[in-house]
């Protein structure tokens, strides 16, 4: 009689357990659905300038690949964030001067956050037309005014997600939107041509809001 309620308690504490295994999903399994461009724009002087001067990494594809996400390819994602983020130093450009480059002599901004982040995916096999750069309003902490932030929407076949200077791991658009308006994202054919971000897709957005 024993060893039949041992067996029927034991039981009990499987089938729960079974029952959950059976509906857990990771975070980048489920869709999170993509930004939305409208029309063409300008890219940004600065980018421009860049690619002048590195004219290898900005070259259009007319077969852009996406990404399927799995542990492996979100591992990539958080490690190049985290990595980028505590390596340098954040230090803006001299006033009335917007330098976008590689990071130099481990200082940087927010661009140049963006633009090591998407060479060193690209580095790990991650196709340049996945890697947008992408322009944003961020509220400022100090004033009631709006600053000028550029962060790495990475877009994969689950959707997009954001790299960013600013928060520790990569998340998806959606939770990114809490904290900015998008404003310009380059097109996946190629990097120098950007589009304006659809305005309705931006989620109204709580200074106090952080996201982790």
């Amino acid at each position: 009689m024993f060893r039949k309620i041992m067996t029927f308690s034991l039981a009990l504490l499987v089938l729960p357990a079974t029952a959950m295994a059976t509906s857990f999903h990771y975070t980048w399994e489920q869709p999170v659905g993509f930004i939305q461009m409208d029309a063409y724009a300008s890219a940004p002087a600065g980018f421009m300038r860049f690619c002048k001067a590195n004219p290898a990494d900005c070259q259009p594809d007319t077969n852009p690949r996406y990404v399927i996400l799995d542990a492996a390819r979100m591992r990539d994602l958080n490690t190049v964030n985290m990595d980028v983020n505590d390596s340098l130093f954040f230090n803006t450009d001299l006033a009335g001067r917007d330098v976008w480059q590689y990071p130099i002599d481990g200082y940087a901004d927010c661009e140049d956050y963006a633009l090591e982040k998407r060479k060193r995916l690209m580095d790990l096999g991650w196709p340049a037309s996945s890697l947008l750069i992408t322009m944003a309003e961020k509220r400022s902490e100090t004033v009631n005014a709006w600053r000028y932030h550029v962060v790495l929407t990475v877009r994969t076949a689950q959707g997009d997600y954001v790299l960013d200077n600013e928060i520790r791991p990569a998340v998806s658009w959606d939770k990114a939107a809490r904290l900015y308006r998008f404003m310009l994202i380059q097109t996946p054919q190629d990097p120098q041509i950007w589009a304006t971000v659809n305005g309705h897709q931006n989620a109204s957005i709580d200074s106090g809001t952080r996201v982790r």
